[in-house]
């Protein structure tokens, strides 16, 4: 199964590249496809239009926006960063829904 995943060069992606290289996502018949973004509110156009199954960012307004449209994406994990300055940065991987882009099946993740 092809999944469509926005990514944009953050450290916190790096299972998603460890994963691949291991062979962990063909193991269960996934076959990513990773297209890089520069900034998380342009995945959530892709998002938005079924472009992506999947992508990465902070919470921000393009997240807000798209909620109060009712574009259907749903976070579904957590995906930040803890420093020992305090800074906190947070940020989410965002799903589109499966059935709305075009997903056939249960997908397995």
């Amino acid at each position: 199964m092809q999944i469509k995943v926005g990514v944009l060069g953050l450290l916190t992606e790096a299972g998603v590249y460890i994963g691949l290289e291991r062979g962990y996502f063909r193991e269960e018949g996934l076959e990513l496809d990773l297209i890089p973004f520069a900034r998380s509110a342009e995945q959530m156009v892709a998002l938005g239009t079924g472009e992506l199954q999947f992508g990465v960012g902070a919470p921000d307004v393009s997240l807000f926006n798209s909620v109060a449209r009712d574009v259907e994406v749903k976070l579904v994990s957590p995906n930040g960063v803890s420093n020992d300055d305090g800074n906190d940065p947070a940020g989410s991987w965002c799903a589109r829904t499966w059935s709305t882009a075009g997903g056939t099946g249960t997908p397995k993740i």
